[in-house]
């Protein structure tokens, strides 16, 4: 049982799966995802890549002038959009994978090392 592996055929395999990754990265850098915080005074759009897009502020939340209540509330916000930005890409990996688990980021791959 001595199989050879076929360079070429290696060769096309992987640049395959770098265009397939290269599509994913695409594909979530167009999905959003949003979180809010303090009953909506706070809401955060984060793109599938863990890119923050968009910061609201209610109008009411940035005049009241409670500082430290504004910083908790944007913290709050932002951590829910990176989290869910974070299961979508997760969700996307795994469907590229078959199902099984990648224990690396795809999305930082770039094809450029």
């Amino acid at each position: 049982m001595n199989e050879t592996i076929d360079p070429r055929k290696l060769l096309e395999m992987a640049r395959e799966f770098q265009g397939r990754v290269a599509r994913m990265k695409s594909e979530l850098g167009r999905r959003r995802v949003e979180a809010d915080a303090g009953a909506g005074m706070v809401r955060v759009v984060a793109n599938g890549l863990g890119e923050v897009l968009e910061v609201r502020i209610d109008r009411i939340a940035a005049e009241s002038g409670d500082v430290p209540m504004l910083e908790d509330l944007v913290r709050a916000a932002v951590n829910e959009a990176l989290r869910r930005a974070k299961v979508v890409t997760e969700e996307e990996q795994r469907k590229l994978a078959g199902g099984i688990p990648i224990p690396i980021d795809l999305t930082k791959l770039d094809g450029k090392d």
